[in-house]
């Protein structure tokens, strides 16, 4: 997984500020979002040929026992317009239980990463939550997809003492908070190339994964968006959540 996004992270710095168009669905893609996903495609089949590819551009064989999940460039708004702040998103899924994960930042050369039952690490650096986060901000995006009132969220984290904030690369902060930088992140539609690699990342350096009704999340089977804390922080965003919905 580290070589696909050393590739992706080359792919995206050489394309910086590709020019953006529509998909059907109003959101941007660039050709870079393109050429990176096709690049995964054509990787996984050449070197795992039994594994799947679930990408959010193209995708080939997701009903296989193991699929490869990736958002290629995680902010391509903000991608086309050259601002640095993009991630390459890719998780490792198995009979539908997340086992490796990565969250790349070619533009500030920090990688994310964790394997289940076996850690998180931020560039080779093992990941250990332990006391409070380094700042009150609370990551927040696709909230009215998952049912999620905005304006009530984000009155109920400021209430709590948070900062609710938009990153236009959700991944890229959420994954934050495994290293202590934020309190909390919030992704209200279910979403696997968004959700899988951070949350996985956040669970193995300690920190609290929910569904955002507050349960287990249920992973690529999820049909509600995701809830990550530092535990510090755990219930009283759960509870804003719950009062926004």
């Amino acid at each position: 997984m580290c070589d696909l996004a050393g590739t992706a992270r080359g792919m995206a710095i050489e394309g910086m500020g590709a020019r953006a168009v529509s998909k059907a669905d109003g959101s941007p893609v660039t050709e870079v979002d393109l050429s990176i996903n096709d690049f995964v495609l054509a990787e996984v089949k050449r070197s795992w040929p039994n594994c799947g590819v679930l990408g959010e551009e193209a995708s080939r064989e997701v009903y296989a026992e193991c699929v490869y999940v990736v958002d290629p460039l995680d902010g391509t708004a903000a991608y086309a317009a050259g601002l640095g702040v993009s991630s390459f998103v890719m998780a490792y899924v198995v009979r539908g239980e997340t086992l490796a994960g990565v969250v790349d930042d070619p533009f500030t050369g920090t990688r994310f990463s964790a394997v289940l039952g076996g850690g998180a690490w931020c560039n080779g650096e093992a990941l250990s939550l332990s006391g409070p986060s380094r700042s009150n901000m609370v990551a927040i995006e696709a909230l009215r997809g998952g049912g999620i009132d905005d304006l009530a969220l984000q009155a109920g984290l400021s209430g709590r003492g948070f900062y609710p904030v938009r990153y236009l690369s959700f991944a890229n902060l959420a994954v934050r908070v495994a290293s202590g930088a934020i309190a909390g992140a919030v992704f209200g539609k279910a979403s696997s190339w968004d959700c899988l690699a951070p949350a996985l990342i956040v669970s193995e350096a300690g920190g609290v994964v929910r569904s955002v009704s507050g349960g287990e999340f249920a992973g690529m089977s999820a049909r509600e968006g995701v809830v990550m804390t530092n535990s510090e922080y755990t219930d009283a965003i759960l509870q804003a959540v719950a009062e926004a919905c």
